[in-house]
């Protein structure tokens, strides 16, 4: 995450029809590299560095059965 501080106190950092960032008690962040590359084109100070990329999900697969386990007894007698 990259912190943004610098020239302004509040208000928004607009640049190509894009909005960089918004400024609340002089400070923005960001997660975007780009973004971060151009406030400090622009004068800005940027502090930090880019968030490592999220590990991908994986879907929680359930232990198949254990085949070679002895069949459970059901509780009912045989042969009444």
């Amino acid at each position: 995450m990259f912190k943004i501080t610098g020239k302004q106190k509040f208000g928004a950092v607009w640049a190509g029809g894009q909005c960089l960032a918004v400024f609340q008690k002089g400070e923005a962040r960001t997660s975007d590299p780009a973004k971060a590359e151009a406030l400090r084109a622009l004068g800005y100070t940027v502090e930090g560095e880019a968030d490592p990329p999220a590990a991908p999900e994986t879907a929680e697969t359930p232990e198949p059965p254990d085949e070679t386990a002895e069949p459970k007894a059901s509780g009912k007698k045989k042969g009444g």
